[in-house]
């Protein structure tokens, strides 16, 4: 973003602590930092993984991003691709509950095999898969007896 490029407003989500995450019209992901009175400074998500420089100024009030740096890296789309295969199949799960997880498993490693070849190694562990199938069943189990 340069001088001439007008603020973006900034999106959020949450992650898993349940802290602030910041967008930006990217798509790249930026924790806080640091506050300065109406000014916080953002570091990006791959600070560590991907060794990324890149910050960004967001001035509190309005909630636009002022100031954005290059990344070394890409936004990761093949993981995001993935993690929508894994919700879809999830999603899914969450309406049989008769279908054991293991049997998801399977059908999540043979979508993202025939669709994102090679990136097996995003996928989630089978631990965490079948946690996410577990919390997703309780979840449709409240919303049915509420």
């Amino acid at each position: 973003m340069d001088e001439n490029t007008p603020p973006k407003k900034a999106k959020w989500t949450t992650n898993a602590k349940g802290g602030r995450v910041l967008i930006d019209p990217d798509g790249y992901q930026y924790l806080i930092s640091k506050k300065v009175k109406n000014t916080s400074y953002w570091y990006c998500r791959e600070r560590a993984k991907q060794a990324c420089k890149s910050i960004a100024v967001l001035k509190e009030d309005s909630e636009e991003i002022v100031s954005l740096t290059e990344h070394p890296h890409g936004r990761g789309l093949a993981k995001e691709h993935i993690r929508g295969i894994e919700e879809k199949h999830i999603l899914a799960a969450s309406t049989q509950p008769s279908v054991a997880p293991r049997v998801i498993l399977g059908e999540i490693t043979s979508a993202i095999n025939s669709t994102a070849s090679g990136s097996l190694g995003l996928m989630r562990s089978k631990s965490a898969a079948t946690r996410a199938i577990q919390r997703k069943r309780e979840e449709v189990r409240t919303v049915i007896f509420i």
